[in-house]
């Protein structure tokens, strides 16, 4: 698979080349979701049909020569949604106000290297739905929640629900009282 995967991207890049495209053409190579229960999204928990890290952390490499994409990797927020509005923004395009989106222009974040335009990102999944900060991963199960710190437990290893109940209630209702 990675080999039809190598090649294929060559070839991709290669005919953007015989055209004379590259050098002026944004390439995005990312995925939908985490590996099957049969692969590994090591060092994070889940996988597809789940809502953990492993499940909806996923690789992106933008690749754009004209040396306007920050070298090196990015840790913010920016989700399929957002992809459009990025994509418009690196163009030099704005959305039309006629046809809003959810998605947001991550472009500057990415651009000069800052903190992502989301503060929070949300799922759900059959009888569960998840809620995601850059500070925080909860998972509510109807009734019973589950809290992982994301700075210091990506692997969502450590419950820490009962013990920060001000990130319980701000990630379950929205307010801070």
């Amino acid at each position: 698979m990675l080999h039809a995967l190598d090649r294929n991207v060559g070839l991709i890049l290669s005919g953007l080349d015989e055209l004379g495209l590259r050098d002026n053409t944004i390439v995005v190579f990312t995925s939908d979701n985490g590996a099957t229960k049969a692969g590994s999204n090591l060092p994070f928990q889940g996988s597809q049909h789940s809502v953990q890290e492993g499940k909806t952390r996923l690789p992106t490499v933008v690749h754009w020569p004209r040396g306007k994409v920050v070298a090196g990797a990015w840790d913010g927020f920016c989700g399929a949604l957002d992809m459009f509005p990025t994509l418009m923004g690196m163009a030099g395009l704005t959305m039309p106000e006629t046809r809003p989106l959810d998605g947001r222009n991550c472009w500057p974040a990415l651009r000069d290297d800052l903190a992502s335009p989301l503060h929070s990102c949300c799922w759900a999944w059959r009888n569960i739905d998840t809620s995601r900060t850059a500070d925080w991963r909860l998972h509510r199960y109807f009734d019973p929640v589950e809290l992982y710190g994301m700075r210091t437990d990506v692997s969502e290893t450590t419950e820490i629900a009962s013990e920060n109940a001000a990130a319980v209630r701000t990630l379950t209702t929205g307010t801070n009282t």
